[in-house]
């Protein structure tokens, strides 16, 4: 009965500042993070949550806000989006199997998720009502400050313990 726009527009936000810096932390150590905590054999799988970090992230703030196809009446974008989605999946794992390099393989798997959540995330805030621009502003703005957070993480990897973190 009312308006939908502040309730996506604050939820959004709130999912964009608390997935941001983490995204960063497995980027930048992950793999040393990984091995860390799970030993030596778990160095790759850093490497490879790594990889699939941006997709997740997008999952991350646009899954809470799916539910707004139901409110708004829009399955039907909903299923498409769904069955590209998947098909999109069934493509990329067969061109990963028969290039035989599970790093491509992740790439396009990543590359493809971020494309269609950040279409369905464009999609949510056009159907609210949310200029896309604020929220892209947002992306950057906590982008850049999950960087400033992060520097010290990226100088401690490169210059204070280099021989600790794995490269």
């Amino acid at each position: 009965t009312g308006s939908v726009k502040k309730i996506v527009r604050e939820i959004q936000l709130r999912l964009i500042s608390i997935g941001m810096f983490p995204l960063f932390i497995l980027i930048i150590i992950g793999t040393d993070l990984f091995s860390f905590a799970l030993g030596s054999q778990w160095y790759v799988a850093g490497e490879y949550a790594g990889i699939l970090g941006p997709w997740i992230l997008l999952v991350f703030i646009t899954y809470p806000l799916s539910t707004i196809f139901s409110v708004l009446g829009k399955q039907k974008v909903e299923l498409t989006f769904n069955i590209l989605n998947l098909l999109s999946r069934i493509v990329v794992l067969v061109i990963g199997r028969l290039s035989g390099n599970p790093v491509v393989t992740l790439l396009l798997f990543s590359i493809t998720g971020v494309f269609f959540w950040g279409w369905m995330n464009i999609y949510i805030l056009k159907i609210s009502g949310i200029p896309y621009r604020i929220c892209f502003n947002d992306y950057i703005k906590f982008f850049c400050l999950a960087f400033v957070i992060a520097i010290p993480l990226l100088v401690a990897k490169v210059l204070v313990f280099p021989a600790y973190f794995l490269f």
